[in-house]
């Protein structure tokens, strides 16, 4: 009889025993799921679109079409410029002045002269903006060969006005406009200064 009531006992600390670790296993905290990678939800054509940069603008390029103009009177040799077919050509200045060229339309306009205090790099022009306004900014700029392009926006002239300008170092002029109300404005400016070139056999004389 002991001996069965040892076995029974010792059989039921073993169940009991079994019991708690059941119960262990049951109350333990289980390992939260591996984190799904935010990636692999993410569809292959969707994840290819959203890695493609915006496209870049497109580059200011030179007037395309219009009337080519002969400019003689300007310091240093005769130049050609491209401009719109409804503009006028005015000249200012003399022999004791700076002698420009004033080309206009009916809601464009752009000087050719000399520059008077003579050439400066791109980067000496844009410090020279910016000491005259700090708040400057600036919304193209290119360097050429000869010079360079660069059209901003400041107060210089009146509040968030722009401008535009080319240097021809080789021409031994300088092209732009100034203080303009919009961008589209400038931009057409600068496309009808990057036109200019060396005069070239006959041509409408001014």
């Amino acid at each position: 009889m002991l001996k069965l009531r040892l076995t029974l006992v010792f059989g039921a600390l073993a169940l009991c025993e079994g019991c708690a670790k059941k119960d262990l296993a049951i109350q333990a905290p289980q390992a939260p799921p591996p984190a799904t990678s935010p990636t692999a939800t993410v569809s292959p054509r969707l994840d290819a679109s959203s890695a493609q940069a915006p496209a870049p603008p497109s580059p200011l390029l030179p007037l395309a079409e219009g009337k080519r103009v002969r400019i003689n009177k300007l310091w240093g040799p005769p130049v050609e410029i491209t401009v719109p077919p409804d503009s006028r050509l005015r000249m200012e200045g003399g022999v004791e002045s700076n002698p420009e060229a004033n080309l206009e339309g009916p809601d464009w306009s752009v000087v050719v002269r000399h520059p008077e205090a003579g050439f400066f790099t791109l980067k000496q022009e844009k410090d020279i903006l910016i000491r005259s306004d700090p708040q400057t900014k600036v919304i193209l700029e290119r360097e050429t060969a000869d010079g360079f392009v660069l059209i901003d926006q400041d107060s210089i002239d009146g509040p968030s006005k722009y401008s535009a300008a080319v240097s021809r170092r080789e021409l031994d002029v300088e092209c732009g406009a100034w203080g303009l109300d919009n961008l589209a404005d400038a931009e057409k400016a600068a496309s009808i200064c990057l036109t200019l070139g060396p005069a070239r056999g006959r041509g409408k004389r001014h």
